[in-house]
Formats: structure tokens, C-alpha cells, sequence
């Protein structure tokens, strides 16, 4: 009778938690270790009452959904309504990263499948294509925010609290990593929200109006106030965490041994491609686009993991000055890039065409995969 016993007293909301919290991230965590570990990422409080573990992620696939599906103060997309992301983010923060992927998936599936987006971007079955992808591309941009987010912030307070032995300093590297990814966010966004516009119609068509990008690129100061002042509960009340029980899962690609590295660098550099495309005006700057960023993967994924020695000899750089070379490779090559574009008068007329920014981009990426190259790993996952 004492199994029997054990399992009529076992907390009813125990099966839905393990399922939310465990079971789907092993299984998402097989494609993807890194989007799985965040699946699993949750403010420390949650799990102190059962039954707001077992219900809040099902709850923010629902919040998220009813928003896609019906764009309340957002009619083209999520970036319309500095109020709707912002409680968004509030959410997120206040919860972790796993709440706000469900919450994420949410929206993408209700503005994909059933919101019906201005028939200006899809007036033809071509448009309709363009649009299609360019809405992939700007959940991206949501993930990043509701998502990548707090699983930074809660890495930079571990990172912190570890190397300097200071829970207090590792609590408050959390705050300002927070507050200063939601005001870079609410800068870089923009690029992420062209390509439904570019894209539809096809190729390379409209420009996004002002009412789908201002409302949340004028407010950086304000996203980052809500960033701040929502984490400090899961800073505060409790630690928030991407650890649970059951060994982490072995990604699909680990069979493939070392090809892992180049099947790995193909998909991260289309993925790449397709979440910076809308820089892109034309064909041939997609094409160099394409080609700085897949060089980027291959070096960083497939190509310097193979060199020996080489990931274990960078590794000794400090990890401040690797995170800063390929910022300032990056930057000093857009400036001559720009410099030139604006000294010839030629080539003026040419600087709107984003070409600078794409090859300055590629740059730093180059760069930062020289940098930061993957240790050769079975277990190597860029995704």
C-alpha cells in the first residue's frame, strides 16, 4: 500500500509542471541545447507554488496567442505598441526566459496562422510568400527580448557572482545587463521588422511605416526601466535558474562527429542571413550578406574548431578584449566604409543602400568567429 499511498499524495499539478518544465525542454533541447536550456529557465519563486508552475506557461502561450491573433493597439505588428511589449517584457523578466518563449510561440502562431495582416503587403500570392517570411524574421526579434533577455542577465550574474566570489555584484550585473539589452534591443529591432515589409512585395518593395517601428525605438530608456525594475524580483525573491533535474539531452547532430561542425555552420549561417536580411536592397546585397555571414559560421563552427590548439591558445585572451575586437573591427570598418561612401559624390547616392552596414557587419562577424571559435565538441550546438 505505501507506492499506492505515495502516488495519491503526490501534488496534482506535479505531472503538468515536469511536462512544461522538463519533458518539452529535452525534447526541444535535442534540436537546439541552448533554446532548450532556456525553455527550462524560470524565476526562482515560480516553483515555491505548484500549481503557477503548472499553469503560467500554458497561460503565456494563450497571452501570447490572443495577442497574434488579434493585435490589440498593434495592427502591424508587435513593435506598433510600446505598452503591449513593454507588459511583455515586464512578464518575461518577472518570470524568465522559459515564460517568455511560450510566450513567443504564442504570438508567432496566432499573428501567422490566423491574424490577417494588411492586404496592401499581401495583394498578390507572391506578396503573400514575402510576407510570410518577413513574419518569421520578426519573431526573432520578440525572441530576443522576451527570451535571450533574461537568459543573458541570468548568465552575466552567475559569470559575475563567480569570478568575483560577490553574490550582491552578481545580482546587480544582472540588473544592468537586463536594463542595457532592452535599450540596444529597442535600437536594432528595426532591422529585424524590414523584411515583412521589404520583402512583400517581392523583391526588396516597401519601407516599413513609421507607426511599426517608433513607438518602440523612441522609448529605449523606458524598456530599459521595465527591464530593470521586473528582474529585480527573480533577482531578489529568487535566483532564476535554467538547471533541472534528468541529464541534458544529446543533440540530434553529435553522431555526425567533426561534420557536425559544417552541417551546423550551414544552417546557423542561413539562419543568420534570413534574421539580418532585411539590411539587404537588392540581390547583390544579399549575396554579400549571405557570403560574409556563412564565412563566419564555417570559421567559427567547422573550420577553427579543427585547427589544434587553436580554440584552447585563444582562450587564454581575456575575454573582455576578445568581446571587443571584432566590436571595434566592426565599427572602424563601417567608418571607412561610410567615409568613403560620403567622400566620393558618386557614391553618395549608393549609402542608403545599407551596403556599409552589411559589409562592416560581416566584418565584425569574421572577426568575432576568430575570436570565439567553438572548442570541437559532440555536444557543439549554435543554435
Amino acid at each position: 500500500m505505501t507506492a499506492p499511498d505515495a502516488v495519491s499524495t503526490r501534488p496534482p499539478f506535479e505531472a503538468v509542471a515536469k511536462v512544461v518544465w522538463r519533458d518539452v525542454p529535452f525534447v526541444i533541447g535535442r534540436l537546439s541545447p541552448a533554446v532548450g536550456k532556456a525553455a527550462r529557465n524560470r524565476a526562482g519563486w515560480i516553483d515555491r507554488f505548484p500549481p503557477l508552475a503548472a499553469a503560467i506557461a500554458p497561460a503565456a502561450l494563450v497571452i501570447g496567442g490572443l495577442i497574434g491573433a488579434f493585435h490589440w493597439g498593434c495592427p502591424s505588428s508587435y513593435s506598433s505598441s510600446a505598452l503591449v511589449v513593454a507588459i511583455l517584457l515586464a512578464l518575461a523578466c518577472a518570470c524568465g526566459a522559459g515564460v517568455g518563449l511560450w510566450i513567443t510561440l504564442g504570438y508567432a502562431v496566432g499573428d501567422f496562422a490566423l491574424y490577417s495582416h494588411p492586404y496592401a503587403l499581401a495583394d498578390t500570392p507572391v506578396n503573400v510568400i514575402g510576407l510570410r517570411l518577413g513574419l518569421l524574421v520578426s519573431y526573432v526579434g520578440l525572441y530576443l527580448l522576451l527570451v535571450q533577455l533574461p537568459v543573458t542577465a541570468s548568465s552575466a550574474r552567475t559569470a559575475v557572482a563567480a569570478k568575483a566570489q560577490n553574490e550582491a555584484l552578481g545580482k546587480g550585473s544582472h540588473l544592468v545587463v537586463a536594463a542595457a539589452f532592452a535599450f540596444l534591443w529597442t535600437q536594432s529591432v528595426p532591422v529585424l521588422l524590414r523584411p515583412m515589409y521589404v520583402w512583400a512585395p517581392l523583391p526588396f518593395g516597401k519601407v516599413p511605416p513609421i507607426g511599426a517601428i517608433n513607438p518602440v525605438q523612441s522609448n529605449g530608456v523606458v524598456f530599459a526601466i521595465v527591464a530593470l525594475v521586473f528582474s529585480i524580483g527573480a533577482v531578489m525573491v529568487g535566483e532564476t535558474h535554467g538547471q533541472h533535474q534528468g541529464p541534458e539531452p544529446p543533440p540530434l547532430l553529435a553522431s555526425l562527429g567533426p561534420l557536425q561542425g559544417f552541417v551546423q555552420a550551414f544552417v546557423s549561417g542561413a539562419l543568420f542571413t534570413l534574421m539580418f536580411s532585411g539590411l539587404a536592397s537588392s540581390w547583390v546585397e544579399f549575396a554579400v550578406l549571405y557570403a560574409l555571414i556563412q564565412i563566419a559560421a564555417l570559421l567559427r563552427l567547422a573550420v577553427l574548431p579543427l585547427v589544434p590548439g587553436y580554440a584552447r591558445e585563444v582562450a587564454k585572451v581575456p575575454m573582455a578584449v576578445r568581446i571587443a575586437f571584432p566590436i571595434l573591427m566592426g565599427m572602424a570598418s563601417g567608418y571607412v566604409l561610410i567615409a568613403v561612401v560620403f567622400a566620393d559624390n558618386d557614391l553618395q547616392r549608393t549609402v542608403l543602400s545599407f551596403m556599409p552596414v552589411i559589409i562592416s557587419l560581416g566584418i565584425g562577424m569574421i572577426a568575432g568567429a576568430i575570436a570565439m571559435p567553438v572548442a570541437l565538441s559532440p555536444r557543439a550546438n549554435p543554435t
